[in-house]
């Protein structure tokens, strides 16, 4: 789903891909993505969700997301930041984010 027109996710799409570890929705249009979109995704490590237009996440959007280690987010119109997973170890946003962390 990298470098594609997605402008939109719908609800349910990452069910039962608990072992998925990598995860690129990058180069897209994606404007918002619904609550709860990435439960179950226990195993993911690395994901890639720059280059897209997003402006929020909902709150809670990485909860459950426990070994998630790399979370690349620049080049949105992020303003700022929901809560992180405390596994998390490389943050990659674009300076005028708000980087602060709950």
């Amino acid at each position: 789903m990298n470098t594609g027109n997605l402008s939109s996710l719908p609800a349910g799409i990452f069910s039962g891909l608990n072992n998925l570890e990598r995860l690129f929705l990058s180069r897209n249009n994606l404007s918002s993505l619904p609550a709860g979109i990435f439960s179950g995704l226990n195993n993911l490590e690395w994901f890639y969700l720059y280059n897209n237009n997003l402006r929020s996440l909902p709150a809670g959007i990485f909860s459950g997301l426990n070994n998630l280690e790399s979370l690349y987010l620049y080049n949105n119109n992020l303003s700022c930041l929901p809560s992180l997973p405390s596994s998390l170890e490389r943050l990659y946003v674009d300076s005028q984010t708000d980087n602060d962390i709950d």
